[in-house]
């Protein structure tokens, strides 16, 4: 099993998180495939435990979602505000999480996802999916 988090008293290798990310990038690449979810802001880019998350509408913006744990974290090579980057890679790729819950409640009112997700405030139910600032 892979921890996708750290709590303050028990830090998580950032090589486990990109494991654990990775893992969850192409479990939902594969539901969104065979369901033929098309996303309409987001494209998942499952690449092991390096994935990336593509604006939809201008493939050429890519966003990490991982953490370069080769070099310190904030000066890393994956820009200037690497954690402002994998945030946005965070919010797609939680974005693509809401839109196969939208479409599965629309196709089966029965099931919904277990946690509110708001992406405009960057929360699964009250707790915040974002790492920080830079």
């Amino acid at each position: 099993s892979l921890r996708l988090g750290n709590l303050p008293y028990k830090p998580i290798d950032f090589t486990e998180i990109n494991a654990a990310l990775g893992q969850a990038a192409l479990a939902v690449h594969i539901v969104s495939s065979r369901a033929g979810i098309e996303f309409k802001s987001f494209v998942i880019l499952p690449m092991g435990s390096f994935p990336k998350i593509l604006k939809a509408d201008d493939r050429r913006t890519s966003y990490p979602l991982f953490i370069d744990s080769s070099s310190s974290f904030y000066l890393s090579s994956q820009s200037m505000f690497p954690k402002r980057y994998f945030n946005l890679a965070l919010t797609g790729f939680m974005t693509c999480i809401f839109e196969v819950g939208e479409y599965i409640s629309n196709h089966d009112p029965t099931l919904s996802l277990p946690y509110r997700i708001v992406i405009a405030d960057s929360k699964i139910s009250e707790v915040s999916f974002t790492y920080g600032v830079d």
